[in-house]
């Protein structure tokens, strides 16, 4: 997927219904600016410099969400967009504690036996 990333200057999501639409991550993570209506966990990236999310799923405030986006992106180098919290480090980070946590409880809870 990064060679079609690679070939796009922003990525536009319509969906009128989505979870987390890995796409979005994965076009954030390669550089591509997003521009996306309010769907599934879109909504994290309201506040991100790397795309919008539109006030309402109109085709006009896409366009004018999509201009505005490529407009603020054109000539920067891309390097990843995805906001604090959800770089590959920091998610690999999250699940490790997730395990050690588990580990931890199973262990203090076959002491206890």
């Amino acid at each position: 997927m990064p060679w079609y990333y690679a070939a796009a200057d922003a990525m536009i999501v319509t969906s009128v219904r989505e979870g987390g639409p890995s796409s979005v991550k994965e076009a954030l993570a390669c550089g591509i600016p997003v521009v996306s209506v309010a769907v599934g966990d879109t909504e994290l990236f309201r506040e991100t410099p790397s795309g919008m999310v539109c006030a309402e799923a109109s085709p006009e405030s896409l366009a004018g969400s999509l201009r505005d986006t490529l407009e603020r992106h054109r000539g920067k180098e891309r390097r990843s967009l995805l906001p604090p919290g959800l770089t590959i480090g920091e998610a690999a980070q999250a699940v490790t504690a997730v395990y050690r946590e588990v580990i931890s409880d199973a262990r203090r809870g076959a002491s206890h036996t």
